[in-house]
């Protein structure tokens, strides 16, 4: 295949990308990296600064607020992330397989959606992932550079390295990848200074993390090792779910293809070290994470960009023991099972009648429906934000349990009403919004403070602010309708008379 088909599909990839960005709600994740945006800094609770500084630029300092360009950072760097994998695999074997693996790519829920659509640190870490893979794969595989050149782009590997650990820490591995190939297959590598120099390089990137930490009592790592340790005890629960998940976020098809063809067939088409190199690049991270999920619950999208290399290695495959008619029914069934899976899953979010959640009582009521992170809340905004402003409630600060839903009370409430929300628990709940909270002035101590929560994410604010508040009453219930049927709703609470 010529650069020309590369271009169409970047293209269409592109637009269809865009549309969806246009269309859909922001998720909870979302709306929390958005105020990572609206309080920069140069580190963040969760996770390093990239993110927040990409939104703050895609918006133009907040001049365009909207979800397409919220989410813009995640559709442009999509383009250059298909090339690189475009040219992964052109660079392994030839073009053809370059031009397969990038189908593959943009047809992976994780690779097409999650990293290229959402407003999520991982559209900035897999665009600079599949960078340093192709950085590797000139350094390991390709016999095009002179030894010196190659050297050089030691250095470089470190620089790239060190921008998607900005964007989320765990890139790190990356290192442990290029390490351990190194010592199976290029240990001269280590007696070359470009080696450790790029290593420094890389180790550059984590002094605004460290001197975050430094100054906020290190709790990000304190954040990380609590995700990490083995307090939960054996889950081979867990593991299985993470499992499907990984599964789920590749799409069964393009999970299948890897399986069958980076996995079980590579042998018999790949070069032994060509495919020891790509499956060096993607399986300490993959197996870190297997493995941490047999303790501790885990993220599916956690291991996402570790199955870059696995997607090359079975286009790879494909293109050495498939025909062109067979390969393009792996390609276009991948797509067209995830197009469906996407117009599914966008008609369920906008036009399912009610709810999939709990329906016992009007306390909780939506609760479980992961639907409602992304429906209703322009709406319910816009009406508790007239009663806000015709009950003149809008000097008032506003208190949030948890930093969701505070996110999208700040967006899509706050942001109308003038209303400053803190959150106001414990730093486990709340997160970045200690910080968020002090940039605000302060917790206040005013003698009122309103509190929002929606029936799915409902705590009783008597229980959680009666130490504060003599009074706390229910102003009003909102409720929210989605095809016709109750979704859940929204309460408003006054509290006042502080004591």
């Amino acid at each position: 295949m010529n650069a020309r088909s590369l271009v169409v599909l970047c293209f269409v990839t592109f637009l269809v990308r865009g549309t969806i960005a246009a269309l859909l709600p922001l998720g909870n994740d979302e709306v929390y990296y958005i105020m990572y945006a609206r309080f920069p800094d140069f580190h963040y609770y969760d996770h390093p600064l990239l993110i927040g500084w990409a939104i703050k630029l895609s918006t133009w300092n907040f001049k365009f607020q909207h979800p397409f360009f919220y989410r813009l950072p995640a559709i442009l760097l999509s383009i250059p992330t298909t090339v690189f994998v475009y040219k992964i695999a052109s660079a392994i074997r030839k073009p053809k397989a370059g031009w397969v693996a990038a189908c593959m790519f943009s047809a992976s829920f994780y690779g097409s959606v999650i990293a290229g659509v959402f407003a999520m640190p991982d559209s900035i870490m897999v665009f600079f992932w599949t960078f340093s893979v192709f950085i590797a794969t000139h350094i390991f595989i390709s016999d095009k550079h002179r030894p010196e050149d190659k050297n050089e782009l030691i250095l470089w590997f470190g620089l790239v390295v060190g921008l998607a650990a900005l964007a989320k820490i765990h890139a790190v591995f990356l290192w442990i990848s290029f390490i351990g190939f190194a010592i199976f297959r290029k240990r001269e590598l280590f007696k070359k200074w470009e080696f450790w120099v790029g290593l420094g390089i890389t180790s550059l990137a984590f002094l605004p993390i460290l001197l975050w930490n430094f100054q906020n009592d290190w709790v990000h790592f304190n954040f990380y090792a609590s995700r990490v340790g083995t307090q939960s005890g054996f889950r081979p629960d867990l593991f299985l779910r993470e499992l499907l998940g990984e599964l789920g976020y590749q799409g069964p098809i393009v999970f299948s293809c890897i399986l069958i063809f980076g996995l079980f067939k590579s042998g018999t088409a790949v070069k032994r070290n060509e495919k020891f190199f790509l499956m060096w690049m993607a399986f300490p991270l993959i197996f870190f994470i297997l493995g941490l999920s047999l303790f501790r619950e885990t993220l599916p999208h956690w291991s996402g960009p570790a199955y870059v290399s696995l997607i090359v290695l079975s286009s790879i495959t494909m293109v050495d023991i498939l025909k062109v008619k067979k390969i393009g029914i792996w390609i276009w069934g991948s797509f067209s099972f995830m197009l469906i899976a996407l117009i599914l899953g966008m008609m369920l979010i906008f036009y399912y009648p009610g709810t999939i959640g709990s329906t016992k009582n009007s306390s909780n009521y939506g609760s479980g429906d992961f639907t409602l992170d992304m429906y209703g809340w322009e709406k319910s905004g816009n009406q508790i934000a007239a009663y806000i402003g015709n009950n003149h409630l809008n000097n008032l600060p506003m208190y949030s349990h948890q930093w969701f839903p505070a996110a999208h009370l700040d967006e899509y409430l706050c942001r109308k009403t003038g209303n400053k929300l803190f959150a106001v628990g414990p730093i486990e709940q709340i997160h970045q919004y200690k910080w968020i909270n002090a940039k605000r002035g302060g917790i206040p101590t005013s003698d009122s403070a309103l509190f929002v929560v929606p029936s799915n994410y409902f705590r009783d604010p008597v229980g959680l602010y009666g130490n504060s508040f003599a009074s706390i009453e229910l102003l009003k219930k909102f409720p929210q309708y989605r095809g016709g049927r109750l979704t859940r709703y929204f309460y408003l609470y006054l509290m006042h008379q502080r004591k």
